[in-house]
């Protein structure tokens, strides 16, 4: 009785630690997961964990009705990753599959309870879905990220743990080592969890910090050029007092002055809006729809007919990417033509099942290395100072690093001349009958 009495507030404690532990997490995972797929993880893992926590403590290591909810809840756990991998968000009667499902769990317990069934085969069999489903989140995570630092490994492994334990129900009881096969099946768990919590926060600090460094370029680039369109109309003024015969001459000039400076404060403002306004959230688009839009608004621009712009495309190919990727894309084309090309060739093809390559070639004469390097670099804006880089350039690489656009670009020589640039940009893709569901 004694030690008991030691051991309950400390077992208390503990379950009081991990309560407090699964509400932050979930909370985090909820809060800061962005896109359809990182969203219904985050509800995965928090029903998962949940529910499976409140079985094991109430009731222990044997089967009784409670299982039910642990069984249920990592079925529905089990099918919202499954959902989560496949970036599938289910609307209207298609949502009556989780009550199904949830159904299901609780049909096995009820089963196993009337069998008198051991609690490793009971939930052997209700692992068997998670072993799938943690395995082909795992392969999706893989693939999904490019840079793979502390906090994807934390996830990727937590997400192999998780999917192995959760087929060793029956060799952990045969060894008597039930206890120990939930405490490795728990690891995986918070493991996954503390991961992609780690992941979310990091990636939302990286935004920000895109986003205020775009902004403080866009300001310092807004302070150059109104210092320069004021000294142009203080000029003119001078000028138009100075001068009787020409003071209409001069005071039209400071008219359009105004006009223009008033239009690119305008256009400016508009730009610093969308950049650090509008989230940088993956959704599925039509490309040749966004490319069409573009090509139009740049003919209409610079007054030419839209075929000089060439696309070699499949009209019904989509992207994932943010909503501000348009405003990429129209920098690159308006960049091509204001230098001069006569034409633009925009060709995608697929790299593999899910990514896709977008190329854009132009016959501008080509940019400078140190642009190159600028715009080739993902780190770029993190740099103090970035000489004799316009505003269009800066835009390109800030708009790529806000959707998470890898980008590549090199000279297109021909004749051992340099005639224009390739833009080389990768895509994650998603099928257009995703897009119209």
């Amino acid at each position: 009785m004694q030690n008991l009495t030691l051991i309950e507030p400390a077992i208390m404690i503990l379950i009081e630690t991990l309560i407090a532990f699964l509400f932050v997490i979930s909370y985090g995972l909820i809060r800061y997961s962005k896109g359809i797929r990182y969203k219904l993880w985050a509800i995965a893992w928090m029903i998962y964990s949940t529910t499976a926590v409140i079985s094991v403590i109430i009731g222990g290591l044997d089967i009784d009705i409670f299982d039910g909810l642990g069984a249920s809840g990592m079925l529905l756990g089990s099918l919202l990753l499954v959902d989560g991998a496949n970036e599938h968000q289910r609307k209207g009667r298609s949502l009556l599959i989780y009550i199904v499902v949830t159904v299901i769990g609780f049909s096995v317990v009820l089963v196993g309870l009337v069998f008198n069934a051991s609690y490793s085969i009971v939930y052997t069999i209700i692992g068997v879905p998670s072993t799938i489903a943690c395995w082909y989140s795992a392969k999706q995570f893989r693939e999904d990220i490019t840079t793979k630092g502390l906090e994807f490994w934390t996830a990727y492994i937590g997400f192999i743990v998780w999917s192995v334990s959760s087929l060793l129900f029956i060799p952990f009881e045969l060894m008597n080592l039930l206890n120990f096969q939930v405490l490795i099946m728990a690891t995986g768990i918070i493991a996954t969890g503390a991961g992609l919590f780690s992941y979310f926060i990091k990636n939302t600090n990286e935004n920000l910090g895109a986003q205020y460094q775009i902004s403080q370029l866009l300001g310092s680039i807004l302070s150059h050029d109104v210092r320069n369109y004021v000294g142009s109309l203080s000029e003119s003024i001078d000028q138009a007092i100075a001068s009787e015969p020409d003071r209409e001459m001069w005071l039209e000039l400071a008219s359009e002055i105004v006009t223009s400076m008033t239009d690119f404060v305008m256009e400016m403002r508009y730009l610093t809006s969308t950049v650090t306004r509008i989230e940088s959230e993956k959704i599925p688009m039509k490309l040749s729809s966004i490319l069409e839009d573009v090509s139009t608004r740049v003919a209409r621009e610079y007054s030419f007919q839209p075929e000089k712009i060439a696309f070699e495309l499949d009209e019904n190919e989509s992207i994932l990417s943010c909503a501000i990727v348009k405003e990429m894309f129209w920098n690159i084309f308006d960049n091509a033509f204001k230098h001069g090309t006569e034409n633009l060739t925009v060709r995608a093809f697929r790299n593999s099942k899910e990514d896709l390559i977008v190329e854009i070639q132009d016959r501008a004469g080509g940019i400078p290395v140190e642009i190159q390097e600028f715009l080739n670099n993902p780190d770029a804006l993190s740099s103090p100072s970035a000489p004799g880089i316009g505003l269009g350039i800066i835009l390109i690489r800030g708009l790529a690093l806000l959707c998470g656009i890898p980008m590549n670009i090199q000279d297109v020589v021909e004749d051992e001349q340099v005639v224009g640039s390739l833009f080389q940009l990768h895509f994650k893709t998603q099928n257009v009958i995703a897009i119209n569901e």
